[in-house]
């Protein structure tokens, strides 16, 4: 089961102002349940904790996996030779972002880090407004198109005779995923409470903060960067929260 066997009428899509705050309660109740399977101590953990840190480091792991296991589903799209090809690899990248999405959400519920940058606006609300009204381009129109919910964005045109081509369209993704994987390295190096530490190190909770709510923005940017709004990117989110329901009530 992946995110294209979700049905988007299903979704209720609440007040932009209310998206990021919704995805965070939704991924909370998410944990809730991976916390018995896993074994995940309460939160908010102790920061300064080493055990805590060793936690805090295999979520931003996992969140690394995923950004690469996105780039390997989109960096190769522009060789494929069918439609329904590329749309796979597009879907395919779309839903590795999503894992992206609520493993980072975990870990800034694990560790209290709030969502409001340093305008004052949440970071989803922050990206739309940053994207300006971005239009799809080939990958967006790709996904919405053949996406849970195939909502027409536009004219579908794999041979653009304008703009920025699908070569590069490609490259500036795996660009931002790279630097998003550079964010984590970053992030991860906050927290000095390594393993093989024999004497507790003081981490910087406000610089170890400042960085997530980085880190999400520019997640979100990238999603904007692609043709998505705030809406788009809850939808998306919603999709993989429901497959994850799902994995969890089947033992997956």
């Amino acid at each position: 089961m992946n995110i294209n066997n979700i049905e988007a009428g299903t979704a209720e899509i609440p007040a932009k102002i209310a998206l990021l705050p919704t995805i965070f309660k939704a991924q909370e109740q998410l944990l809730l349940k991976y916390k018995e399977i896993e074994g995940i101590p309460d939160w908010p953990m102790p920061f300064q904790s080493k055990d805590s840190q060793i936690w805090f480091k295999d979520f931003l792991w996992r969140t690394t996996e995923e950004l690469s296991e996105a780039i390997e589903a989109i960096r190769d799209v522009d060789s494929l030779y069918t439609l329904d090809s590329i749309y796979a690899h597009v879907s395919h990248f779309y839903e590795e972002i999503a894992d992206a999405i609520h493993f980072f959400v975990d870990l800034m519920i694990l560790t209290e880090v709030n969502y409001i940058n340093e305008d004052y606006r949440d970071c989803l609300v922050s990206a739309e407004d940053n994207a300006n009204g971005i239009p799809p381009g080939v990958i967006g129109l790709c996904y919405f198109k053949n996406g849970p919910w195939q909502t027409d964005k536009g004219d579908l045109n794999l041979t653009q005779d304008e703009g920025i081509s699908l070569e590069e369209e490609i490259g500036d993704l795996v660009f931002q995923c790279a630097n998003l994987q550079y964010t984590l390295g970053l992030i991860g190096n906050v927290l000095k409470n390594k393993r093989w530490k024999q004497t507790e190190v003081m981490s910087d909770y406000g610089k170890f903060s400042e960085l997530a709510r980085f880190f999400l923005e520019s997640l979100f940017d990238m999603l904007m960067s692609t043709g998505l709004n705030a809406e788009d990117v809850y939808l998306l989110y919603n999709a993989k929260r429901k497959v994850n329901q799902w994995r969890q009530n089947s033992n997956y």
